[in-house]
């Protein structure tokens, strides 16, 4: 089974402001860990145009921070995110399977972060500015700043849906061949 897929085309994040933020992650707003925004992109196309057009309209564009270690969790915003990378730390984004029925959870700012004793690292990749990714967000996943610190800096801006699976979504982009 298939986490994440690297698109095959280099796509340039055309210039955009970011706006509201839409969800924070972290102990406290001082201590924010993730962040989305939405953002005013008036040349969006040029994102959109991997998206077949019938599709466009059940995709929304975001701005997505990281300033450190993001604890394994699952998206409850999104089935699956195209990230453009911007920055990335050379950041780790890890997925998981759980080792038993029932893995510790805890619950922060209503999101909710599993134990990583009770899980097992199954894959990984490491994003490089400039770079665009597919990523299966309803699997348990984390990011990780290389080389055990606990500080990254990671920018992307995100194409997301609620209505379309990951294979779903795979299959759009290999129609408008962004994706072998």
């Amino acid at each position: 089974m298939s986490y994440y897929i690297k698109l095959n085309k280099s796509i340039s994040v055309p210039e955009f402001e970011e706006l509201e933020e839409t969800m924070y992650f972290g102990e406290n707003k001082e201590k924010t860990v993730l962040q989305y925004l939405n953002v005013n992109m008036p040349n969006s196309e040029n994102l959109y145009k991997i998206i077949p057009k019938e599709f466009r309209k059940d995709f929304r564009l975001n701005s997505t921070r990281i300033n450190s270690q993001l604890g394994v969790h699952l998206d409850t915003d999104a089935t699956c995110r195209i990230n453009f990378y911007m920055v990335t730390d050379n950041c780790i984004t890890r997925f998981f399977l759980p080792k038993v029925d029932y893995p510790f959870r805890k619950t922060i700012n209503g999101k909710v972060v599993f134990s990583r004793s009770d899980l097992n690292e199954i894959d990984s990749f490491v994003a490089q500015p400039g770079e665009a990714w597919l990523l299966n967000v309803q699997k348990l996943h984390d990011v990780t700043p290389p080389n055990g610190i606990n500080f990254c800096q990671r920018r992307a801006i995100t194409l997301f849906t609620t209505k379309f699976s990951f294979i779903e979504v795979s299959e759009m982009l290999k129609q408008t061949g962004y994706i072998d």
